[in-house]
């Protein structure tokens, strides 16, 4: 369950050590079961910036400035920083808002007590688009040394991945709001969530866009699962059969 989900926790909990948000339901809503478990209101906001700190603090900063620095003079990464930078990415931001797997993802979390709006709003804010319309809770091989592809491996080198695996099964086994989180990503509800819309026509698009700057989505996927082992690609990779074409 681990492998499953450390990829996606540790880069979800950075976004949080930003932004925090009030979970709160009106009457009429069901009534959330162990309401002692801290999840993302305010009052716990610092527990969980904590918990952000402690896999922040195992990087070498320097280590991955450097790595970053190597790359800035390759035309691909800097046509592909360059697309991040563009109007298109922010459309891009702006429309995958709008995917109804991402609003059921949504209110998936939020029937489970992490009401990420404000992380999301904190996003645009970034590309100066309007906040999340919160949705109706209703859930119906190796790549080359260089390019984006090389720059992507670098970068994931420089990272202390099995000290950070360690530290997310530590915290799993000794903080219930974590373990409770672990849970909840990992759960088959949300992971078919997450296929569905990594398989949907419109991602496909997305995708396509990306590999246009270079981004090879098999390399990616390789990655991870060379890093995190079998299986913990089917949160980001979705449906193997359909990425390995």
């Amino acid at each position: 369950m681990l492998k499953n989900t450390f990829s996606f926790v540790a880069i979800f909990m950075v976004v949080l050590c930003c932004e925090g948000t009030i979970v709160r339901f009106p009457n009429d809503q069901p009534i959330l079961e162990d309401q002692q478990v801290l999840r993302f209101e305010n009052e716990p906001h610092e527990q969980w910036q904590t918990h952000v700190m402690d896999f922040i603090n195992l990087v070498d900063v320097d280590s991955v400035l450097s790595t970053v620095v190597r790359f800035i003079d390759d035309p691909e990464v800097m046509k592909f920083i360059g697309f991040l930078l563009s109007p298109k990415f922010k459309d891009m931001v702006w429309e995958f808002e709008s995917f109804e797997e991402f609003k059921e993802a949504y209110i998936y979390l939020e029937t489970k007590g992490y009401d990420i709006k404000d992380v999301i709003d904190y996003v645009n804010t970034i590309f100066n688009l309007p906040e999340f319309d919160k949705p109706q809770r209703v859930l119906r091989e190796a790549g080359n040394d260089a390019g984006v592809s090389g720059f992507i491996a670098a970068i994931v080198g420089k990272l202390p991945l099995q000290e950070m695996a360690d530290l997310l099964k530590s915290k799993v086994e000794n903080y219930p709001e974590v373990a409770e989180f672990v849970e909840v990503i990992d759960s088959p509800e949300f992971v078919n969530i997450m296929q569905r819309m990594l398989s949907s026509e419109k991602f496909g698009d997305f995708k396509s866009t990306f590999e246009t700057y270079g981004v090879d989505f098999n390399f990616i996927c390789l990655i991870i699962s060379e890093v995190f082992g079998d299986g913990s690609d089917k949160i980001i990779c979705g449906n193997k059969q359909d990425i390995y074409m």
